[in-house]
């Protein structure tokens, strides 16, 4: 039995979906819902160049991040597993606008002032997914995760590598990005 394909994001569909959100933070009209909106930003970026699961973006601390060093901490991941994960470079200069002057406490707060449930974000991305022109099967956190998984993958990053970043235990897990892989083979082998 095979394994189902994850669905993940084209390069012209990530920049449309962070796009909306940039779009959502300009035109929010008062200053409270300016600060959600680019909260939604930074966590969709988050996931796009980090690929934290959604339980894990919602539970950054301030303190997980180290900017200087460029790493980010993920505590008590899936199976209570810690790990870190290097923050890129267009991730850094996002964070470290978001972090301004903060040392410690949650990276992401929802709208009750404490705690942003994973739902929650899923709805928030779900809304700027649908301004992004994203279909609906587009419209979830872990698609943010697939999308850095891949890119990663269509780099030539080694699968050991994208296997330590989105803390998986095994590299057969991992595998199932390098199927999406071969849709691009064969694309390539086509247009001989």
């Amino acid at each position: 039995m095979s394994r189902r394909l994850p669905i993940t994001l084209t390069a012209l569909e990530a920049d449309a979906l962070l796009n909306a959100a940039r779009s959502a933070t300009d035109s929010a009209p008062t200053p409270k819902k300016q600060l959600a909106a680019w909260r939604d930003f930074v966590m969709i970026a988050t996931g796009m160049y980090a690929g934290p699961r959604v339980s894990e973006l919602c539970n950054f601390r301030v303190e997980n991040v180290d900017l200087k060093g460029r790493m980010l901490a993920i505590k008590h991941g899936k199976g209570d597993k810690d790990r870190n994960v290097p923050i890129a470079k267009p991730l850094q200069n996002i964070l470290a606008e978001w972090i301004g002057e903060r040392k410690e406490g949650r990276l992401f707060l929802g709208p009750n002032g404490k705690w942003m449930p994973p739902r929650t974000f899923q709805t928030h991305l779900a809304i700027l997914a649908k301004a992004a022109g994203l279909s609906r099967e587009k419209a979830h956190p872990h698609i943010l995760r697939h999308y850095f998984a891949t890119s990663m993958l269509k780099k030539g990053v080694n699968l050991r590598v994208i296997q330590q970043a989105l803390g998986h235990s095994s590299v057969a897990v991992t595998e199932i990005y390098t199927h999406i892989d071969d849709d691009d083979l064969r694309k390539a082998i086509d247009l001989l």
